[in-house]
């Protein structure tokens, strides 16, 4: 029985030696990069689809520019709707699909139409809705690499 009992204290010592020298190894650390695709410009105009007052027309333009060090495949954006707008989008979903490379220091300009129901709204109603977009959604994929490698 002393046998038995030192050899399960010879075993629990090794395990206990096993799990912590696994503790003790140097964790590497991955810095997240900071916001590097800024928005350094948009500009936006809305009318009327032809003679058909109560579909009003919004185009925009924004452009992204890669300020980081690294390529960023730009996969989609999405326009942010002011709340007013969404309820009266016509199109059911406005994602872009984009599927392109933004390499460090360029820019890419994506040009967008948004078509909305003003069916009973004034200029004024539709003036005192507010800004259309007030944000964009990018979804991207990238590569980070980590450091010491």
């Amino acid at each position: 029985m002393t046998k038995k009992f030192v050899k399960f204290n010879c075993i629990l010592v090794l395990i206990a030696i096993l799990l912590a020298s696994g503790c003790a190894y140097t964790r590497k650390t991955i810095d997240q990069p900071a916001k590097d695709v800024l928005i350094p410009g948009f500009s936006s105009s809305m009318g009327a689809e032809g003679d058909r007052n109560e579909i009003g027309v919004f185009h925009y333009a924004v452009t992204l520019q890669n300020q980081g060090d690294d390529s960023v495949l730009i996969t989609s954006i999405l326009p942010v709707l002011n709340e007013s707008f969404a309820e009266r989008l016509i199109a059911a979903d406005p994602t872009q699909e984009i599927n392109q490379t933004l390499p460090p220091g360029a820019s890419l300009e994506i040009e967008g139409e948004l078509r909305f129901d003003f069916k009973g709204l004034s200029k004024q109603d539709i003036e005192n809705m507010g800004t259309v977009i007030s944000q964009f959604k990018l979804c991207r994929e990238e590569y980070l690499s980590i450091h010491g490698n």
